[in-house]
């Protein structure tokens, strides 16, 4: 019998989620989010998957990076265990925030997810 047939099941976990609202607590949709700093082993697993890949699919799909969505939520899949910060910046006025959180994995290999809220304010925009 030949594995053509067997099916695998792929399981994603959320790692990092949360939303991205303005100082009125409005939630704002399509703006960029990104880790900018992060544990050396999800840094190689960028940087591999980056060199496998052709520049315009590295603007697609970057594990690191990601858009708000219509509700103004995100989230970040299968991530190692280790300190992140997270920065979203608004191109239109500049406004943005940055935080740092930590992802843990539990002893059976499930991650326990982070809610990481950020708000863009005027008072941010100067970090």
């Amino acid at each position: 019998m030949n594995d053509l047939g067997a099916w695998e099941i792929i399981r994603h976990q959320v790692a990092i989620c949360g939303v991205v609202t303005n100082e009125s607590g409005e939630r704002l949709k399509g703006l960029p989010v990104s880790i900018v700093s992060m544990p050396d082993a999800f840094s190689a697993r960028i940087s591999g998957a980056l060199r496998a890949v052709d520049k315009k699919e590295k603007e697609l799909a970057r594990p690191d990076q990601t858009l708000t969505r219509r509700d103004g939520s995100y989230f970040f899949l299968d991530l190692p265990a280790g300190r992140y910060t997270l920065k979203v910046i608004d191109p239109a006025t500049g406004f943005q925030d940055e935080k740092t959180s930590e992802v843990k994995w539990d002893k059976i290999g499930n991650i326990k997810k982070v809610m990481v809220s950020l708000q863009l304010s005027i008072s941010k925009s100067s970090k």
